[in-house]
């Protein structure tokens, strides 16, 4: 019995829609490639097809032969890898898709954050350029005010220019005691007013608090050593030199005098404030 179903390119379970589309399609497509004798063997499988009673009589008898079954397996087999390689390149495409929908937000993000991020960046910018140029020039302030101040007036100290006590002295000639205080350094320590007011200021204590005869006896042959530390301040006590070690009350009033003593200004060694002991005799 011939096969009509392979000859309509159907299957068995075809409806009688999908037969007369096949009919169709092959009168429309293909009939006038083919030869007469298989234009007729079609003819003959669409004439029973087409026809339901027909159908019913041949559908019972029908039997679809073994090369039939291969060449349907074998045509779902390709199908089926065929679905497989399109599904694996939709999937790749639809990765690539997202890929770049990912890169596209990325640059878009950074299109929208990139003013405040140009604004951050100068800003960090100038404040590193601010810090640059503060290191730089601290060291020429530094060298004008020192200048300054060996040329007779540091700014920042109430009273008129003073003349220094001592300066111009050497690092090398330097000299200190085992407890670090300086006995000689480059810059001595200062009173605004010089050394001259250093002595009038301390005469003038003495002087406050003794009698004439008492002050012109401890003015002429007194003198008082202290330290000055770092910061321009004088150490209590003050040490005695010139007059008896009986004399308490003598003492005491020197004492006082120096305890007296406003801020000065330290004593400096390679540019550096350091604590120094001062010697300043009374008498003019």
């Amino acid at each position: 019995m011939p096969d009509y179903y392979r000859q309509l390119g159907i299957y068995a379970t075809a409806t009688d829609a999908q037969v007369r589309r096949a009919v169709r399609r092959y009168w429309q497509r293909v009939a006038r490639f083919r030869a007469v004798q298989e234009q007729q063997a079609f003819l003959a499988a669409a004439t029973v097809l087409s026809n339901p009673h027909l159908r019913a009589v041949y559908d019972p008898a029908y039997r679809p032969a073994a090369d039939s079954l291969r060449l349907e397996t074998s045509n779902l087999r390709q199908i089926s890898s065929k679905l497989r390689t399109d599904l694996h390149q939709e999937q790749t495409r639809s990765y690539r898709l997202e890929y770049e929908l990912r890169n596209l937000r990325a640059a878009l993000t950074h299109a929208l954050e990139y003013p405040q991020e140009m604004v951050e960046k100068r800003a960090l910018r100038r404040q590193l350029w601010s810090r640059v140029a503060l290191l730089l020039l601290l060291p020429l302030a530094y060298g004008l005010l020192r200048t300054q101040g060996s040329g007779g007036g540091v700014a920042g100290l109430a009273g008129p220019p003073y003349q220094p006590v001592a300066e111009g002295t050497n690092w090398l000639t330097t000299r200190r005691d085992s407890t670090g205080i300086y006995e000689l350094a480059e810059l001595m320590p200062q009173y605004p007013g010089g050394e001259k007011g250093l002595r009038g200021f301390l005469r003038q204590q003495v002087y406050a608090g003794a009698s004439i005869s008492v002050g012109d006896q401890l003015c002429t042959t007194g003198q008082l050593c202290f330290v000055v530390d770092s910061a321009g301040q004088v150490q209590r006590p003050a040490h005695v030199l010139g007059v008896p070690a009986t004399d308490t009350a003598g003492r005491h009033l020197l004492q006082r005098a120096a305890a007296k003593l406003p801020r000065l200004v330290p004593g400096y060694v390679r540019a550096r404030p350091v604590a120094v002991r001062l010697t300043v005799p009374l008498a003019k």
